[in-house]
């Protein structure tokens, strides 16, 4: 067996990037070790050295997909001086990762579930929620919404969410100003969580 050294390290993530490309053109559901291998210039059976199974290969896309989605929403924030504003960038920028990226955007989201099992755990620092749960924290802080900072972040996730899966799935092709109408929706969105 090879050691694990930086030689593996970098077979390993050769052996990813030909899996996400695989990916990328037929979907994750049609992934199969056989064809990661044939394409990465492997037997079958020496890709064990490097991931267990299939599921190993497509957890560890997942994950590396989490982490380009955690930059974008970051990147979203950059010069943001509103908290409000803030909210907003995270819900488009979302939606608009989600419809550039969407094999990636479907993979993470029907194979990477979330470690977090409660609101009384603190989500993980490098989960995209996180992001968004430090700005609905930040927003109370400020006095721009009242409530709970996770009910707010769920509220500007699930609709981002929901935004992204319809422009992907049913409303794929169809011909309207998304990016203005999510914006405005999730601007809505955060009034309602305005101080009374």
């Amino acid at each position: 067996m090879r050691t694990k050294g930086p030689a593996h390290a970098e077979t390993r993530q050769q052996i990813l990037e030909v899996a996400r490309k695989l990916v990328l053109r037929d979907g994750h559901a049609k992934l199969s070790l056989r064809e990661v291998a044939r394409e990465s210039g492997f037997s079958a059976p020496s890709l064990y050295e490097y991931f267990p199974n299939k599921q190993a290969i497509v957890d560890a896309l997942a994950a590396q997909v989490a982490g380009k989605l955690f930059a974008a929403l970051g990147k979203s924030l950059e010069g943001v001086r509103s908290e409000r504003v803030a909210l907003v960038a995270l819900g488009t920028a979302y939606v608009a990762w989600a419809r550039k990226h969407p094999q990636d955007f479907l993979l993470m989201f029907s194979q990477l579930g979330s470690k977090r099992r409660s609101t009384s755990q603190a989500p993980a620092e490098a989960s995209p929620y996180s992001l968004v749960l430090g700005a609905a924290t930040r927003a109370r802080a400020a006095g721009v919404v009242h409530g709970s900072p996770e009910t707010i972040a769920y509220a500007v996730w699930s609709a981002a969410h929901g935004m992204a899966m319809l422009q992907l799935t049913h409303l794929a092709g169809f011909d309207a100003d998304f990016e203005t109408t999510d914006r405005a929706t999730l601007d809505a969105l955060i009034a309602g969580f305005a101080p009374r």
